[in-house]
C-alpha cells in the first residue's frame, strides 16, 4: 500500500574542509538566472534552457550548448515561446525533455522535446495541471516514466505525485494529496530523494520515494535545520546529495551535503564564491547546478545578486565548478 512512513530523524553535522571554486574561460552570452542545465553524457556537453536576464524585457528563449572539452558555449536552438525558466529536464531515448516551469506571466504545463540529432524543438505532451514553483521531477535511469512531485496552481490545492509515460505521452495521478511541498530532488539507484517542507509547521523534510513501489518514507524531519527553498538546486554523486544556496545558515559561502546512507546533513564551506556576502548584497537567485559524473564536478551557471542600498539586481554570467574530490 502506498503511503508515507517516518523512519528516522538524524542530526545536522558541521563540515570542516573548504571546497574550491574554479572558473571557466567561457561565460554565458549575457548574465542570467534560472537557466536550466542538463548534462548529456553522449556529447559530453551541458545544455542550457531559457532563464531570466535584463535584456529583451527579462526574457530568455535561447537553448545553449556548453562543450566541456573545449570550454566553449554556443546557441543551438530556441524555446517555442518567451521566458522559460524554473523547469526540469530528463534524457529519454537519446533526446532531452523539458518539463513545467514558467512561461511569460503564467505557469507552464507542457513538455518540450529537444532532438539531439538535429536540435529541433517541439512540444510533445501536456501535464495534467499547471505546476507552481514548488515542484520537482525525477526518473530512474533507463526508464521512460517521469514522476512529477508538484503543487497545483489551483488555489487551495496541496502537493501531489503524478506519472508521465514518455513512450506514450500519457499521464496519471499516483498520489492525489501530500502534506510535504517538494522543492528539489535527486535520484540514486531505485530511490528518489525529495527535499522540501512539511505544510503544517514548515519544518524541513526529506522524503525517500521507492521508484518500484512508489512507497514514500520520511527519512529526515527537523524543525530547525537546514532551511532551503524552491530555488535550491540539488545534485548527487550517488553517495551524497548536494544542495547549493538559497538556504538559511550562519554564512552563505556553503553548500549542504546530505548522506543518502546515514541521512545526516553536513555543511561544506566553499572558498572563492563568485561574490562576497555582505549586509548590503545577497543572492536574489542562486546559480543553477548540474553534476558531471565522469569529472566528479558540480557545474554552476549564472545567478543574480541584489543590492539593498541601490535596490538593483545584478545578473551573473559566470560558469564555475566545484571539484568534489577536493573535499
Amino acid at each position: 500500500m502506498r503511503g508515507i512512513q517516518i523512519i528516522t530523524v538524524l542530526l545536522f553535522l558541521a563540515g570542516t574542509k573548504a571546497l574550491q571554486v574554479e572558473y571557466t574561460q567561457a561565460k554565458l552570452p549575457i548574465g542570467a538566472n534560472s537557466v536550466l542545465p542538463f548534462y548529456d553524457e553522449g556529447s559530453h556537453s551541458i545544455f542550457l534552457f531559457g532563464g531570466l536576464s535584463t535584456d529583451n524585457d527579462h526574457t530568455r528563449t535561447q537553448i545553449l550548448r556548453y562543450d566541456l572539452a573545449s570550454d566553449t558555449i554556443e546557441e543551438i536552438g530556441k524555446m517555442p515561446s518567451e521566458n522559460f525558466y524554473s523547469g526540469s529536464a530528463h534524457s529519454i531515448n537519446g533526446n532531452i525533455y523539458y518539463f513545467g516551469g514558467f512561461i511569460k506571466d503564467r505557469y507552464y504545463s507542457g513538455v518540450i522535446e529537444l532532438n539531439l540529432n538535429n536540435y529541433t524543438v517541439s512540444q510533445v505532451a501536456q501535464l495534467p495541471e499547471e505546476p507552481i514553483g514548488s515542484h520537482t521531477t525525477f526518473k530512474q535511469e533507463g526508464s521512460s516514466l517521469v514522476y512529477a512531485y508538484y503543487t497545483s496552481a489551483r488555489v487551495g490545492s496541496g502537493a501531489r505525485l503524478f506519472e508521465c509515460d514518455m513512450s506514450t505521452y500519457r499521464n496519471r495521478t499516483v498520489i492525489p494529496e501530500l502534506d510535504t511541498l517538494g522543492y528539489t530532488s535527486v535520484v540514486s539507484g531505485n530511490y528518489a530523494y525529495v527535499f522540501g517542507v512539511w505544510t503544517v509547521t514548515l519544518s524541513t523534510r526529506v522524503l525517500r520515494v521507492d521508484l518500484a513501489s512508489l512507497e514514500i518514507e520520511i527519512v529526515y524531519h527537523n524543525d530547525r535545520t537546514p532551511h532551503f527553498y524552491s530555488d535550491s538546486p540539488a545534485v548527487t554523486d550517488g553517495v551524497n546529495a548536494y544542495i547549493i544556496g538559497s538556504f538559511e545558515m550562519d554564512g552563505p559561502d556553503t553548500i549542504l551535503q546530505f548522506s543518502l546512507e546515514t541521512y545526516q546533513w553536513q555543511e561544506l564551506a566553499v572558498e572563492s564564491f563568485p561574490w562576497s556576502w555582505t549586509e548590503e548584497v545577497s543572492y536574489s537567485q542562486v546559480p543553477t547546478s548540474v553534476f558531471v559524473k565522469n569529472l566528479n564536478r558540480v557545474y554552476h551557471f549564472g545567478g543574480s545578486t541584489y543590492n539593498r542600498t541601490s535596490e538593483e539586481t545584478h545578473y551573473l554570467d559566470d560558469i564555475w565548478y566545484i571539484d568534489l574530490a577536493s573535499q
